[in-house]
C-alpha cells in the first residue's frame, strides 16, 4: 500500500510541475529588459539569410536572456555574452518561441551577439508594382516581448546581389528609413527608432532587378522609391488634416 501511495505522491508532484513550469517560466521572461537591440539580415546561399543580432539587455533574476524567434526555420550558428562564447536553447513560453541562454549571471547586464541561419528569408511573394518593373514584396515584422520599451532598435535588411529598390510602402515617414549599400556592394535599407512594450517594428518594402545596370538606371530606381515614398506620406498627412 505504502509504495501505491508513493507513486501516486509522485505523480502529482510531476503534475503540478508540468502545470507550474510555464507560469514560472512566463514569470522569468517578464524580470528580462532589453535596452537596445540590433538587426541586420544578409543574403546566404538560395533563399536564404544569416541574421546577426546585438543586444545590449539586463539578465532575468534567474540569469536566463531570451532572443526572440523572429522568422520560423531559423537556427543559431553562434553566441556570445560579452565576447564569450556560449550555448543557446530553443525554449517555447506560452506562444512565443525563443533561443535562451543561461547566463549564470542574474540581472546583470549584458552584451550579447547571436548569429542565426534563417531559411527561406528571401523566399517572398511576387508583387504586381505600378513601375512596370517585376518585384519581390519583403514584409518584416519586429515585436517587443520585453517587458519595457526598446530604447534603441536597428534593423538592416540586405538585398541580393543585383536587386535594387523599388518602392517603400512601411514606415511611410522618408525620415524613419535609409537606402545605402554595404562593404559586398550589396544595397541595404534599414531604419531605426524605439519600440514600445507590446509594440511591433515593421518594414515592408519591393524590390527588383533593374531593366539596365548602367548609373543612371539605378538614380532613376532610387528616385522612383524616394518619390513613391513622399507621395504616399503626402496623401497620409492630407488624411489627418
Amino acid at each position: 500500500m505504502e509504495k501505491y501511495i508513493s507513486k501516486f505522491l509522485v505523480m502529482i508532484c510531476v503534475a503540478i510541475a508540468a502545470i507550474s513550469y510555464p507560469i514560472v517560466a512566463e514569470a522569468a521572461v517578464e524580470t528580462f529588459t532589453i535596452s537596445n537591440y540590433s538587426e541586420s539580415f544578409v543574403p546566404a546561399e538560395n533563399n536564404d539569410a544569416i541574421l546577426n543580432i546585438e543586444m545590449t539587455a539586463k539578465t532575468s533574476d534567474e540569469g536566463i536572456i531570451y532572443i526572440p524567434v523572429s522568422v520560423e526555420e531559423s537556427e543559431v550558428i553562434s553566441a556570445s555574452i560579452d565576447g564569450k562564447e556560449v550555448t543557446t536553447e530553443l525554449t517555447k513560453v506560452g506562444n512565443v518561441s525563443y533561443f535562451t541562454i543561461n547566463s549564470g549571471m542574474p540581472e546583470t547586464e549584458v552584451n550579447v551577439r547571436a548569429e542565426i541561419s534563417c531559411k527561406d528569408f528571401y523566399a517572398v511573394d511576387n508583387n504586381d508594382p505600378d513601375t512596370g518593373i517585376p518585384t519581390s514584396l519583403m514584409e518584416y515584422k519586429f515585436t517587443n516581448k520585453s517587458p519595457n520599451k526598446i530604447e534603441s532598435y536597428n534593423l538592416t535588411i540586405a538585398l541580393p546581389n543585383g536587386m535594387e529598390p523599388i518602392s517603400v510602402m512601411t514606415p511611410s515617414d522618408v525620415t524613419k528609413y535609409t537606402l545605402s549599400e554595404n562593404e559586398e556592394g550589396q544595397r541595404t535599407l534599414s531604419l531605426k527608432g524605439g519600440v514600445a512594450v507590446s509594440g511591433s517594428s515593421t518594414f515592408k518594402f519591393t524590390f527588383g532587378t533593374p531593366f539596365t545596370s548602367n548609373t543612371i538606371a539605378v538614380v532613376i530606381i532610387w528616385v522612383i522609391v524616394i518619390g513613391i515614398s513622399a507621395y504616399v506620406l503626402k496623401e497620409r498627412l492630407r488624411e489627418e488634416k
